[in-house]
C-alpha cells in the first residue's frame, strides 16, 4: 500500500473499468463513466497513451478488462435483489476507487454505502473527488481501516454501521492474502449473528503467475450468506495455491 495515495491495483482496477467503457462494443457491462477521472486521468487520450505503454497492460488486456467490469456488474446485480428483500446497506470491503455510489443514485435514495478501505487510498480519493467538484452523496460513508492494526468489526463500529439493519458484503480483491489475511474471518465475525437476508458477495481475481509463463489467472464470483461467502473463499484459495490460505 502506497502511504501517501492509493495501492497500484486501486489504480489499475479503476483504469480497466473505464478502458472497459472505452474500448469495448456496446451493450457495455459496466458503464463506468467516473472511472477514468478517479484513476488519475483528465482525458480519454491521456488514459490510453498509459495503457499502451504496456507496463499497466497485461497480455490477456481484453478479458481483464472485461472481468473487471464484470466482477462490480455482478455484485451491483446482487445487490439489486438483497435491496428488494430488505437490505438496506452496502458494505464494500477494498473499495478502492469504486464509484458505484456516484453513479448509481437510483440506489443512493434508499441505501446507506459504506466504503472500506486503507485510510491513505481514501484520503486520496476524498480529495480526488473534491478537485473535480463531484458532490459527495449523503449516504456515502468512508470508512478507513488499516488491517493490520484494526478489525473489521471495530472498524465498522466507528464507521456508523447500523447493526440492527441489513447488510450486503461486497469483497473485492485483487487477492486476499496479500491484502490481509484475517478479513475474510472478520468479516464472520462483524456481527453477533447473521440476520435472515443479509448476504455476502465475494469478488477475487487471483494472478496465478506471469501470462508470458502460461499460467494464467483466475476468478471466482459468489454470492450467498456470510458463512458460504467465507468458504468459497476458502476453497477458491486453495485451489489456486494449495496450504496457502488464511
Amino acid at each position: 500500500m502506497n502511504s501517501r495515495g492509493p495501492s497500484r491495483t486501486a489504480v489499475r482496477t479503476a483504469m480497466y473499468r473505464a478502458a472497459h467503457y472505452l474500448l469495448d462494443d456496446e451493450p457495455k457491462i459496466l458503464a463506468d463513466l467516473f472511472a477514468r477521472l478517479f484513476a488519475g486521468f483528465s482525458t480519454d487520450e491521456e488514459l490510453l497513451k498509459t495503457l499502451a505503454d504496456g507496463s499497466w497492460s497485461p497480455v490477456d488486456f481484453p478479458r481483464m478488462r472485461t472481468n473487471f467490469g464484470l466482477r462490480n456488474r455482478y455484485a451491483e446485480d446482487e445487490l439489486f435483489q438483497a435491496v428488494q428483500r430488505g437490505v438496506s446497506q452496502y458494505i464494500m470491503l477494498g473499495a478502492g476507487l469504486d464509484s458505484f455510489a456516484y453513479r448509481r443514485p437510483d440506489f443512493m435514495r434508499t441505501v446507506e454505502v459504506y466504503e472500506v478501505d486503507h485510510p491513505a487510498s481514501q484520503r486520496w480519493k476524498r480529495e480526488r473527488v473534491a478537485e473535480l467538484g463531484i458532490e459527495t452523496p449523503a449516504k456515502l460513508h468512508y470508512v478507513p481501516i488499516d488491517f493490520e492494526q484494526e478489525t473489521l468489526a471495530k472498524g465498522l463500529q466507528a464507521g456508523g454501521v447500523n447493526r440492527n439493519a441489513r447488510a450486503f458484503f461486497s469483497l473485492a480483491w485483487r487477492d486476499p492474502i496479500s491484502y490481509s489475511r484475517g478479513c475474510p474471518a472478520d468479516l464472520a465475525g462483524s456481527r453477533p449473528r447473521e440476520r435472515a437476508g443479509e448476504r455476502a458477495c465475494v469478488r477475487v481475481h487471483r494472478a496465478r503467475g506471469d501470462a508470458e509463463q502460461g499460467r494464467g489467472r483466475s476468478s471466482l464470483h459468489a454470492c450467498g450468506s456470510r458463512r458460504r461467502g467465507r468458504r468459497a473463499v476458502a476453497e477458491f484459495l486453495r485451489a489456486c495455491r494449495p496450504g496457502d490460505t488464511p
